[in-house]
This record gives C-alpha cells, sequence and structure tokens, in this order.
C-alpha cells in the first residue's frame, strides 16, 4: 500500500488568515499530513507544488509553474536529507527538500495546491526517479495508492502509449493523459481511466496546463478521505483521517505557543473546525479551486459521482 495527500486552498467565507498565511498553512499542513503517512509506505517519498498565473500582470512567463521532488527515502529522511547522501548520487541535484521550501517564498506566483504520495514499491525500482509518485505523463501530473493488475495489458492494447518507467501506476496517468491531456480534468476522463484499469485504487490527478481542476477517485480496498478546514480556507484529501488528526493536534499546539509570544508577534494563528466526509467506495469526483466554499457540504462543493465498475 502507499500513501497520498493533497492541500488546496480555497475561498471560504470563513477564512480568517491572510493570502500568505494560507500558503504558509498549505505547506505546512501538507508536509505534516506526508510526515504521518510514512507507515503507508517506506521505499520513496514526492511532492509536487503547483502555482498559478504570476502576480504581475505584465509578465511573459508560462500562466502555470510546478516543482516536483521525489527521493528514494521515506518520509522521515525525506525532510532530513540534504542531499549529500551517497545512497542518492544521480538524483536530482534539487533533491534537498530544505532547498526546495526556501524557494518559495520568492515565486511570485500563488500557490495553487500541494500533493505528495509515500511509496511501497511494486514493480520498478524506487532508484529510479520516473518510478516514484508524483508520476508525469505529457501534461498529467498524480499520484496512485494501489497496484494495476492489468498494466502490461494496458500498454499492449493502446499502441500510442510510450512507457517511461516500470512502475505498474504509470499506465493509470498514462490513461488520463489520452483522455485529458490537453483538457481539464472531467468526470469522462475519471471513468474512462477507472473502467480500464484493473486492482486496488486511490488516485488524484490534475492537467498542468489546468492545476485548478483536480480529480480523484478510489475503491473499496484503498481509503481516501476529504476535509475542509473553513478557517485557513484548505480543502484536504488523505489517505486516512488519522494523519489529519495528528496534523491538527500539532497545529493547535504550535498555535497555542505562537500566539502567546511577546506582543508585536506576527499574524495570530485561528482555532480549527473539522468538517469531514469519507470518499465511499466507487466515488470520485471533481475539485474546482476557484469555485468559494459555502460552509455547508463538502459533498456539493466537490462534484462527486459514483464511478462505473469493471465488466
Amino acid at each position: 500500500m502507499c500513501g497520498i495527500v493533497g492541500v488546496f486552498p480555497i475561498k471560504t467565507a470563513s477564512t480568517q488568515v491572510s493570502l500568505g498565511m494560507q500558503r504558509a498553512m498549505t505547506l505546512w499542513f501538507h508536509n505534516e499530513i506526508l510526515y504521518w503517512t510514512v507507515e503507508r509506505g517506506k521505499d520513496a517519498t514526492g511532492l509536487v507544488a503547483t502555482f498559478g498565473a504570476p502576480f504581475d500582470p505584465a509578465s511573459t512567463a508560462d500562466p502555470t509553474f510546478f516543482a516536483c521532488l521525489k527521493q528514494p527515502v521515506d518520509a522521515e529522511d525525506f525532510f532530513l536529507n540534504d542531499g549529500s547522501d551517497r545512497r542518492y548520487a544521480g538524483q536530482k541535484k534539487n533533491a534537498n527538500i530544505e532547498f526546495l521550501m526556501e524557494a518559495f517564498p520568492n515565486v511570485n506566483r500563488p500557490l495553487l495546491h500541494m500533493i505528495g504520495h509515500t511509496r511501497a514499491k511494486t514493480t520498478g525500482s524506487e532508484l529510479n526517479p520516473m518510478n516514484n509518485h508524483p508520476i508525469l505523463i505529457g501534461n498529467i501530473i498524480g499520484v496512485h495508492n494501489g497496484g494495476v493488475r492489468n498494466s502490461k495489458e494496458i500498454f499492449k492494447r493502446h499502441t500510442n502509449m510510450t512507457p517511461v518507467g516500470e512502475v505498474d501506476s504509470e499506465a493509470i496517468f498514462q490513461l488520463f493523459a489520452e483522455a485529458s491531456n490537453d483538457r481539464p480534468i472531467d468526470t469522462e476522463a475519471l471513468a474512462y481511466v477507472w473502467q480500464r484499469i484493473e486492482g486496488p485504487r486511490a488516485v488524484m490527478a490534475f492537467n498542468n496546463k489546468y492545476p485548478q481542476t483536480i480529480g480523484f477517485f478510489r475503491d473499496f480496498e484503498r481509503p481516501l478521505e476529504l476535509c475542509v478546514l473553513p478557517e485557513l480556507g484548505l480543502l484536504i484529501l488523505c489517505s486516512k483521517r488519522e494523519y489529519l488528526k495528528h496534523a491538527v493536534n500539532a497545529y493547535q499546539r504550535m498555535r497555542l505557543a505562537r500566539n502567546n509570544m511577546p506582543e508585536g508577534a506576527e499574524e495570530r494563528l485561528p482555532r480549527l473546525s473539522v468538517d469531514w466526509t469519507t470518499i465511499t467506495s466507487s466515488e470520485g469526483g471533481i475539485i474546482d479551486t476557484t469555485k468559494e466554499f459555502d460552509g455547508r457540504s463538502i459533498d456539493k462543493f466537490v462534484d462527486m459521482h459514483r464511478l462505473p465498475t469493471l465488466l
């Protein structure tokens, strides 16, 4: 089994923090939950941070930008590794979480979301970054918890697909690229992929040209929880509810210490309420981060659907 997490800043009527603090809390909750997800996979850890159009309207830079970091280590080492460990020679030169995080304040763009993965390998060595998640195929970026029993058959049947690694999960994102490489992921793309794969699954994916639309689904074998933290304006998907409970507990302790610093300290943090929903078996949905959460129903905010079962 593997673990997945996604943290998405959204608009809510009850958000009590600045955009800068919301961005910082997106990073903090993603990293905290990813750390606790280590029990689900210790062979590799990865994340992708996706940014929107530059704040400067006169900029000619690309309208979207993402940074991806993957290492063949568990989540504990992922946050400690300074890039000097010789075991990982040949990995990306920026294989250093500290380097990536310190670069964030210099990215003059809104942070749209962060998605992470802890891997328990099936096929494909973790020493090949192409086998680790997040997986990038064309414009599609995604993470998968589970296994694809018919991955070889998918590649044989779809002769236009060219594998970039050896991991079975790649077949899922090759299918997404086939269905949705030039448009936002929608329920039609979710159903297209769902019907063509065999094996346990919990998946998140998006098209990096349309990153404000994220698709997800799960079956009965792989868990997936969804929640909103209204005061911070965050929507979170993760493998188990207890991981977010750990993160919320740590946040509350940090909040108490931060808010009791001497007068004149930085922005105060609000006390959190948590609005939960469990994604049921054979259910999927589309998250549109441009919508505003009205505080009444996650199910109405997220476009949820029952997915067709395999024939």
